[in-house]
């Protein structure tokens, strides 16, 4: 499963955990309205929430990598 084939998957388990970046977006919420920092993303599968080829196919929707860089939600 990846992010291109599962992305509401996905998305619904990064947003388990809190933000380590913006420390605002709750369990759940997105960090903004576009989708979730990097940060968060690393945190899930630090946790084993997500695999190793949903954070890469992350990656690859990133123009920049770092920890603020906000991962879009690709299923709006």
């Amino acid at each position: 499963m990846t992010v291109q084939t599962e992305p509401s998957a996905a998305i619904e388990a990064v947003r388990l955990v809190r933000c380590e970046h913006c420390g605002t977006a709750r369990p759940g919420k997105p960090c903004t309205p576009a989708g979730d920092h990097f940060s968060r993303w690393a945190r899930a599968r630090r946790q084993g929430l997500i695999t190793a080829g949903q954070a890469g196919a992350a990656l690859d929707l990133l123009p920049v990598i770092t920890n603020g860089a906000v991962v879009p939600d690709v299923t709006r």
